[in-house]
């Protein structure tokens, strides 16, 4: 996640850095002009009204005295209040050299490191505390928040949870303990440790933050409630009011998204993922030519954003409106002539639409762009099949299954063509077609293809008992596909089993209605959800 602020430095460094001013300085080590630079140095800082000057006295109290400790320390600490955390680190650093047992430097220098990014290295210092002073609770809280950071949420948990009086006075720490109890599955508690953001006082930053954490583990619901708690407050309305509307979309409050996503617009804050959000919100209404307007304008306001194109060619396809979608994505490849993405989506709009040898054009660009995606490489050996090139589909597939050893599609996708354009006699291709699904049952145990496969070419064969078996299998990974239950059907009513078949039968009829009414997607189902930018604080 990408915050505008780490957290908020004042408090953090109150707690940990500003402990070095309590260091009193060493007079065998100073000159006396180097310790009525100090002195001055200390005062300013301890009253924090002129740190630049503060820094000005210990800079020179150290070019006086370079190898005093608490000079080194106190300037370190400086600096890290007005966030120079790489010079402050530096400081704090030459310190701890000439002083490797003292605890509170080498606080100091994880502080300035975790400031930096440098969480590994802060790690080890917080780490080395721990283990003289088990105990030592700024050191626990910030360790809990750098292995937060670190994606270690089990020991952070445990630091955290252990040190919660202090949990409780800083944000940043509350912050840090609701995403490792969302990472851990446990909602529950990441709800209550945000609430107690909103009860208590708090500066807008830490509750769109908060909100941020929530969105990010898909609680919308208390997203919503954090951002919304802070609307009249926080600086950025733009991003907020984008990051309330995508809360309310994710929550099927459609009518409530647009709305607020029109306040953008009207005052002229809108950007494309205003326009994009919109449009969807428009779509999931039924007003789809409100929506295919809203895509225009995004288009139109970032032309070289692939996924704008990709928004409005989906809609279009949901209105069966290929055509128009295969028109709007030669557009994009006009100003986006590299995307694979695109590529991709024009193959399958020239098969939808029968352009089978444009369609392998198509996926052969997309291929040569990212030649390691192997559901690329398939779509390609696809196309070849449909533009009736089997020899050329049966080597892209044999390259793919030398290059992907471990992707079952590929392994299905060749049994199918060796079942319908073997060249070995039916006996032999369809015993190699059994085995390659198989194979791609023990790669992948939640294939529902290489099932539903296996269990055709065994009605086929007569062996009525392992079709449904693979059926059925087939069914449970894929419980709304309707053709799965066609072939269950007949596999029931060959062996007898007529209640059954009827059932199967039933069971498709219900499916294929829901299948011709849903008008399902074709492409893009991850741009059905738009993509949130959450947490990029002062702006998008």
């Amino acid at each position: 996640m990408t915050h505008c602020k780490r957290f908020e430095t004042q408090q953090l460094l109150a707690l940990v850095v500003l402990l070095c001013f309590g260091l009193v300085p060493v007079r065998a080590q100073s000159k006396p002009d180097a310790e009525r630079y100090a002195r001055e140095g200390f005062r300013l800082a301890q009253e924090g009204r002129d740190l630049p000057r503060a820094e000005a006295e210990l800079r020179e109290a150290v070019r006086l005295a370079p190898n005093n400790v608490a000079y080194l320390s106190a300037l370190g600490g400086v600096l890290a209040v007005q966030e120079k955390f790489a010079e402050a680190g530096r400081h704090f650093g030459q310190a701890l050299r000439l002083q490797p047992d003292n605890l509170s430097i080498r606080r100091n220098l994880a502080a300035a490191q975790w400031q930096q990014g440098l969480l590994r290295a802060a790690g080890a210092n917080l780490d080395g505390i721990l283990l003289a002073d088990p105990l030592d609770q700024p050191t626990i809280l910030l360790l809990g928040i750098v292995t937060t950071e670190l994606g270690q949420c089990s020991k952070a948990l445990e630091l955290l949870e252990s040190a919660m009086p202090l949990v409780h006075q800083r944000p940043e720490a509350a912050l840090a303990l609701a995403r490792c109890y969302y990472q851990t599955g446990n909602h529950a508690r990441g709800q209550e440790a945000l609430e107690r953001l909103l009860s208590e006082p708090n500066r807008p930053d830490n509750l769109f933050q908060g909100a941020a954490a929530a969105a990010q583990a898909e609680d919308f619901e208390t997203a919503l409630r954090l951002f919304s708690a802070i609307r009249s407050r926080y600086d950025d309305r733009s991003t907020l009011l984008y990051n309330i509307a995508y809360c309310l979309y994710r929550t099927s409050r459609f009518r409530a998204a647009r709305a607020t996503l029109s306040e953008l617009v009207g005052e002229g804050q809108a950007g494309s993922d205003v326009h994009s959000l919109l449009g969807w919100s428009y779509q999931q209404e039924g007003r789809s030519e409100e929506a295919f307007q809203a895509f225009q304008k995004a288009i139109e306001a970032d032309p070289r954003n692939e996924s704008n194109y990709l928004d409005l060619a989906t809609a279009l396809m949901d209105e069966k409106r290929n055509p128009a979608a295969l028109s709007v994505v030669q557009q994009a490849l006009r100003s986006v002539p590299a995307s694979k993405i695109l590529l991709e989506m024009r193959g399958l709009l020239e098969t939808t639409l029968g352009h089978y040898i444009d369609a392998v054009k198509s996926y052969s660009e997309a291929s040569r762009l990212e030649p390691n995606d192997p559901e690329t490489h398939l779509s390609l050996a696809v196309s070849q099949s449909a533009a009736g090139d089997s020899g050329g589909s049966f080597e892209t597939l044999q390259t793919g299954i030398e290059r992907f050893p471990k992707h079952a599609p590929h392994l299905v996708e060749y049994g199918r063509l060796l079942l319908a354009h073997g060249a070995d006699g039916e006996v032999a291709d369809r015993e190699r077609g059994a085995s390659l699904f198989q194979k791609a049952i023990a790669l992948d145990s939640n294939s529902a293809e290489a099932r539903y496969e296996a269990g055709k070419l065994a009605l086929e064969q007569g062996d009525y008992e392992q079709a449904i078996h693979y059926l059925n299998a087939a069914a449970e990974l894929t419980p709304r596909r309707s053709g799965i239950q066609h072939v269950l059907a007949r596999a029931y009513a060959r062996l007898g089993k007529l209640e059954e078949a009827a059932a199967a039968r039933k069971r498709f009829q219900s499916l294929k209605r829901e299948e011709d009414a849903a008008n399902p997607r074709h492409y893009g189902e991850h741009r059905t959800i738009p993509i949130s930018p959450f947490a990029q604080g002062g702006g998008r």
